[in-house]
């Protein structure tokens, strides 16, 4: 019903001994998916909008030219690229991703048998609030999608993490507002020509705030952007979309 909400995020990941740490801020509208997300990350700042289903990027430094056609930013209609290799939207496919706001706070409607728990009070940037911690249960996610491609997505996180649960932590205030989650994540990718898996993990805070503020998210000039829709197409594999 807030329709939109500002956001700033805290993401840390470590991997054989490396830690490498992920700090952001962003602006969402809920009802049309819009998104602007700048964030910093080895030293690079980004700087990513999601706008009518197209994904715009660009860099702190200059694209490779067989990239980017030597223009600032870059981009992929996220629908086309879905539609043509997963069978299903970009809207469709959103209620998996752990980087979009709005689909992260719906996360603990899937919590485990144990359910959710009352674990304090905080204030969070000003605002009283009252914490729940729930297990995460991807089983009564990939249930909960409405396509095959989606439920598909769920099983191949569970996949990749070894695990079909995870801890998330939500902190929301009087009037039913999350304003801020917290997930921790453990997973082993296999390198290629490796022995052993490498353990990851990755931990994310994400706030939000400002809730109900105009959020307005605009394409960059068409003459600053190269289109890589067409390139992704060509050179990705189909997939499977069966359950």
């Amino acid at each position: 019903k807030a329709k939109t909400a500002k956001f700033s995020m805290v993401q840390t990941v470590n991997a054989g001994g490396h830690q490498l740490q992920i700090r952001g801020n962003g602006a969402e509208d809920f009802a049309t998916t819009a998104m602007e997300f700048t964030f910093g990350i080895a030293g690079h700042q980004l700087r990513i909008r999601q706008v009518n289903g197209v994904e715009y990027l660009r860099l702190s430094t200059a694209l490779p030219a067989a990239i980017s056609g030597g223009k600032p930013w870059v981009s992929v209609n996220i629908n086309a690229l879905a539609k043509a290799k997963l069978g299903s939207s970009l809207s469709q496919l959103q209620q998996n991703n752990q980087t979009d706001p709005a689909q992260m706070v719906s996360y603990p409607e899937h919590a485990s048998s144990t359910g959710l728990h009352t674990a304090g009070t905080a204030t969070i940037r000003g605002t009283r609030t009252t914490e729940y911690d729930a297990t995460i249960d991807l089983r009564k996610v990939a249930t909960a999608q409405k396509t095959a491609a989606a439920r598909n997505a769920v099983t191949s996180l569970i996949k990749l993490t070894g695990t079909s649960q995870y801890p998330m932590k939500v902190w929301v205030d009087a009037q039913g507002l999350v304003r801020q989650l917290q997930f921790h994540m453990s997973l082993s990718p296999t390198a290629s020509g490796a022995t052993a898996p490498t353990k990851v993990t990755t931990t994310a805070t994400m706030q939000l705030f400002d809730y109900g503020a105009p959020v307005s998210v605009t394409p960059p000039p068409a003459a600053q952007t190269h289109n890589l829709t067409s390139m992704l197409l060509h050179h990705l594999p189909q997939q499977s979309t069966k359950a």
